[in-house]
């Protein structure tokens, strides 16, 4: 019923993304076992408009975004930087060139319930234009070349 919720309210949201909304936004009632109601239930009331955020930007301190990837001499590294994640966990980030032809794939450990990342384009190697992003739990591969539509993704973006 929950999750039923959850995606009326939100249709276009994918399995994994269902599944961090009740991981991370949902509250949790339980202490220990009990035989009514097991080890005790989600209220998924708070899931229903869980929002993962992902910001890329052209500095390190996180101040100033830059959406700009089509001229390297001006932008040539994206810094990411994501909340609203589970804290202490592992994630596989994704990164995609103008021509959507998959470049890097790291594995980053979320801080509290957030982590930053960054990746430096390569002038003449990477294809400059719309980059993406895809992150996802770590032991998903992701495909060769970006589908918004990635099952597995919990957040994705455009820079």
């Amino acid at each position: 019923m929950w999750v039923h919720l959850s995606l009326v309210k939100n249709p276009s949201l994918n399995p994994a993304q269902v599944k961090y909304a009740l991981e991370v936004q949902g509250s949790f009632s339980g202490v220990g076992h009990d035989n009514g109601w097991g080890w005790g239930m989600i209220y998924a009331s708070s899931s229903i408009n869980a929002k993962i955020s992902l910001n890329n930007y052209s500095d390190a301190a996180h101040s100033i975004i830059c959406n700009d990837f089509n001229r390297y001499s001006i932008q040539h590294t994206v810094y990411l930087f994501t909340t609203g994640l589970l804290g202490n966990n592992a994630y596989r980030v994704t990164y995609y060139d103008g021509s959507n032809n998959k470049l890097a794939s790291d594995i980053v450990t979320s801080g509290a319930a957030s982590f930053s990342d960054q990746h430096t384009f390569s002038p003449g190697v990477d294809v400059a234009g719309t980059w993406h992003v895809i992150v996802t739990e770590p032991q998903f591969a992701v495909p060769g070349t970006y589908n918004p539509a990635c099952p597995y993704a919990i957040i994705s973006t455009v820079f």
